[in-house]
């Protein structure tokens, strides 16, 4: 099996994704869990489910770097979003950022969403090169979100 070698750069997005969401996730899942985890919470775990359903044994990882047997995947989730991974993140985070709007909150947020960014575009880079099909994926798609129009 061909192992790929992960830049610094992934290791630095991974710890600062990681930093961020355990700010924002572990004094909620210390405390009792209100409505708004729980309407975060609920939908997130859902589409993470479902989309590693979909994944089967496609060498899930953290870091936005391509492995080497990596498939591109264009059922279930993915039918109608690039990267259902990261938008459960938004969805489980984004509610807690809204409902707290302090600006520690909002900073470890933002941080959160820049290095989805950063590595939604590394990603899309490297499918995009990979897969000869990925342009049409893409136009069909949305990266967080479906599109409707």
């Amino acid at each position: 099996m061909k192992t790929i070698k992960i830049p610094f750069r992934s290791y630095i997005l991974i710890a600062v994704q990681l930093s961020a969401l355990g700010y924002l996730i572990i004094p909620e899942l210390l405390h009792q869990p209100d409505s708004c985890f729980l309407l975060g919470f609920v939908p997130s775990f859902l589409l993470v489910f479902w989309a590693v359903v979909m994944m089967k044994r496609s060498h899930l990882s953290v870091f936005p770097d391509l492995p080497g047997k990596a498939r591109l995947i264009t059922a279930g989730p993915y039918r109608y979003i690039r990267h259902p991974m990261y938008s459960s993140l938004v969805i489980l985070t984004l509610p807690i950022v809204i409902r707290d709007h302090t600006w520690d909150k909002i900073l470890a947020g933002t941080m959160l969403y820049i290095v989805i960014y950063i590595k939604i575009k590394i990603e899309e880079s490297q499918l995009g090169q990979r897969f000869s099909g990925y342009a049409r994926h893409k136009k069909r798609t949305g990266a967080i979100f479906p599109k409707f129009f």
